[in-house]
């Protein structure tokens, strides 16, 4: 039977799994888990190829393959109630399939993620135009990660990247990746003067900096 999945080694260990992929000893691997998602080859819609697999793998050991749950979800409530849930136990979202869909190969209309965003603050240390590259070299103000230093990207070729000091908002996914906020993108730069809490934060901090 092919299978359809990813190698997963629990909640909030993306870089773990990477690491253990990268390792040839078994002891390494025996630690992955193999997750299906769907069962390509199999006819009928997604739910039913889905259950040909669990069917197909009830007796394999649980710790190295697994079949992924799934829920009905009939209207937003349910699945706001269930993308909630899923956040709160450390997980990244949801993935909602047509429960009648066959299987198709990369973008559909019939999947769609959903994935909650949060939305934090970081003043520009500098532009890396410089370096070849087309982003902004940042500081968190706000957020999860304050005072952590990274990268999020301008791409905005036409116009000049803002000046050192300058405070942005920058969206990003719950938890740290490497230390620095997951999948960082740019959604706007704050005028000067600007009365937002993060831009006087940032003047205090200014201040107090020129005082020393």
């Amino acid at each position: 039977m092919r299978l359809d999945g990813e190698l997963w080694a629990g909640r909030g260990r993306f870089e773990r799994t990477l690491a253990l992929c990268r390792s040839p000893t078994e002891e390494a691997w025996a630690k992955l888990t193999y997750v299906v998602f769907d069962a390509p080859a199999v006819g009928g819609g997604f739910v039913e190829r889905l259950s040909a697999a669990r069917t197909r793998l009830a007796s394999a050991p649980s710790e190295r393959l697994h079949v992924a749950p799934v829920w009905p979800c009939e209207d937003v409530h349910t699945k706001d109630g269930l993308l909630r849930e899923v956040v709160e136990r450390g997980g990244e979202g949801l993935i909602l399939r047509r429960a009648d869909s066959t299987f198709c190969a990369g973008r559909s209309r019939d999947l769609l993620k959903v994935k909650e965003w949060y939305t934090a603050e970081a003043v520009v240390l500098r532009s890396n135009r410089l370096l070849g590259k087309d982003s902004l070299h940042v500081r968190c103000l706000t957020g999860e990660a304050p005072g952590v230093v990274f990268d999020v990207a301008w791409a905005r070729p036409t116009l000049e990247p803002p000046l050192p000091s300058t405070v942005l908002t920058y969206r990003y996914q719950r938890g740290l990746q490497n230390g620095v906020p997951r999948f960082p993108g740019l959604v706007r730069v704050h005028k000067t003067p600007c009365d937002c809490g993060a831009c006087a934060f940032w003047e205090e901090e200014r201040r107090h900096a020129v005082g020393q």
